[in-house]
């Protein structure tokens, strides 16, 4: 894999790695869980259903790295070259048709920028820096994503070997 890739993949791995301790956990996704409510000021209903998505969304990852409860880089960065390798679009697209419920908080089946914002905030990023990712996702310019133009991006995020404004999904890449 190119070495694009792999900052991708460490990238998204520190963004996912809510406690900073270098590894992900099910306690990362309840991290999100939480910061995703605060952020939202979620009902309680609504609460409960971003649980779901988010405990579904944990062990979809779980899963693609082995059933482990404790993913390290190498381990989340060896599953995601097989997936990229295989180029495994039903796998690499499960985790972001999650995610796009998570971030489409009015359910109105379309991503608003000032949504995604908010996505980047529970990120622990800044969400002024949303709008960049926004543009290079939002394909066909109407100011909304679809939930085919987040998959897609999502998808091309995991598994491109090349620079595409996709890199962006999830912030500036770390290195």
């Amino acid at each position: 894999m190119s070495d694009h890739w792999k900052q991708k993949m460490r990238t998204y791995f520190r963004r996912i790695d809510f406690d900073g301790d270098g590894e992900i956990t099910q306690n990362d996704f309840q991290g999100m869980a939480d910061r995703s409510i605060k952020i939202g000021d979620l009902k309680e209903v609504e609460a409960e259903q971003l649980r779901k998505n988010i405990n579904q969304l944990w062990e979809t990852y779980r899963s693609q790295a082995g059933d482990v409860d404790v993913i390290t880089l190498n381990t989340f960065i060896s599953a995601m070259e097989r997936v990229a390798r295989d180029h495994v679009k039903t796998v690499t697209e499960a985790p972001f048709k999650i995610f796009f419920k998570i971030v489409d908080t009015n359910n109105d089946s379309n991503i608003e920028e000032a949504e995604f914002a908010d996505f980047f905030q529970i990120m622990g990023l800044d969400k002024n820096l949303a709008s960049q990712a926004f543009k290079a996702i939002d394909i066909n310019n109407d100011g909304l994503l679809s939930l085919e133009e987040f998959t897609s991006a999502g998808v091309d995020f995991f598994t491109s070997q090349n620079e595409s404004p996709n890199q962006y999904f999830f912030g500036e890449l770390l290195n």
